[in-house]
C-alpha cells in the first residue's frame, strides 16, 4: 500500500511538471508571477531548496523586487540553503575528522558560517533603513554585529534596541558585553549593574548578567564586588555555573 507521503509527493511531482511544461510553452507563461510562485512553493515543499531559491528570485524579480513578502520568503530560505550546506560539512567532520581533507572542509564551514552571518546583517539592516523606528530591528542587528566580532557598529544598534520592552533587558546586557570587549570597563558596569536593578526576578537572564558582572568585577581586581555578585546567584541557584564553587571557595580561604 503506498504511504501518504508517497502520494503526496507524487501529487507534486505531477503539479511541478505541469506547472513547468505550461511554463516552456510560451514566454507569456514563463513571466507569469502566480505560475512562478507556484513552482517555487512546490519545490520547497518537494524539499528542492536551491530550485525553490532560483525560483523564487526569479519571482520576486518579475514584480521588480517590490513585494517585501517575496523578498522575506527568498531570504529564509536561502538561509535553510546555506544551513543545510553548514549541517552537511558538520556531519562529514564528526565522521572524518582525520582525513586529509578536513581542514578544506572546516575552511569550508567557516566560509559558510560568515556568509550566513552577512547575509542577517544585510537583511536585517535593509529592514532598519525601511523603518528607523523599528527597535527591534535594531536590536537583531546589534546582536547580529555583535555576534560577527564588530561591537562598535552594535553599540548605537542596542542602544536604539533597548527602547523597545520585550528586549530591553536582552538589549543592555548585550551592550555591557560591547563595552567590555571594547575594555571600556567603566561602561560595562554601568550597562550590567543598570539592567540587574531594573529586573526584579532573578530569571536566567538576570544571572546571566549577574555572573557577567562578577567576572567582570573579579578582572578590574575588585574582588569583593564579584563575591558580592556570585552571592545573589548562589541565594537562589546554587547549581549556576561555577557560582557555588567560587562562592564556597572564599569561604575557604
Amino acid at each position: 500500500m503506498e504511504s501518504p507521503n508517497t502520494k503526496q509527493n507524487g501529487e507534486i511531482e505531477a503539479q511541478l511538471a505541469e506547472l513547468l511544461r505550461t511554463c516552456a510553452e510560451n514566454e507569456e507563461n514563463q513571466r507569469n508571477v502566480d505560475i512562478a510562485h507556484r513552482i517555487a512553493d512546490l519545490c520547497e515543499q518537494k524539499g528542492d531548496l536551491h530550485s525553490a531559491l532560483e525560483w523564487y528570485k526569479y519571482t520576486s524579480a518579475l514584480l521588480s523586487n517590490t513585494d517585501p513578502g517575496l523578498t522575506r520568503k527568498a531570504f529564509e530560505v536561502e538561509l535553510k540553503v546555506i544551513d543545510a550546506s553548514i549541517s552537511e560539512d558538520e556531519e562529514w567532520l564528526r565522521e572524518h575528522s582525520t582525513s586529509e581533507k578536513a581542514d578544506e572542509v572546516r575552511k569550508d564551514l567557516d566560509c559558510l558560517k560568515d556568509r550566513k552571518a552577512h547575509a542577517l546583517i544585510d537583511e536585517t539592516r535593509k529592514r532598519v533603513r525601511r523603518n528607523p523606528n523599528d527597535f527591534l530591528s535594531h536590536f537583531e542587528l546589534g546582536e547580529q554585529l555583535l555576534a560577527a566580532g564588530d561591537p562598535a557598529a552594535a553599540i548605537p544598534e542596542l542602544q536604539q534596541g533597548r527602547k523597545n520592552p520585550k528586549v530591553h533587558y536582552k538589549a543592555m546586557s548585550l551592550l555591557g558585553d560591547c563595552y567590555d570587549q571594547k575594555h571600556m570597563f567603566d561602561f560595562a558596569v554601568h550597562s550590567y549593574e543598570d539592567a540587574c536593578k531594573e529586573m526584579v526576578k532573578m530569571d536566567d537572564l538576570k544571572k546571566e548578567v549577574t555572573y557577567k558582572l562578577g567576572l567582570l568585577y573579579e578582572r578590574m581586581g575588585n574582588r569583593q564586588a564579584c563575591l558580592e555578585r556570585l552571592k545573589e546567584i548562589y541565594d537562589v541557584d546554587y547549581s549556576y555555573k561555577d557560582v557555588a564553587q567560587r562562592v564556597e571557595g572564599s569561604y575557604a580561604k
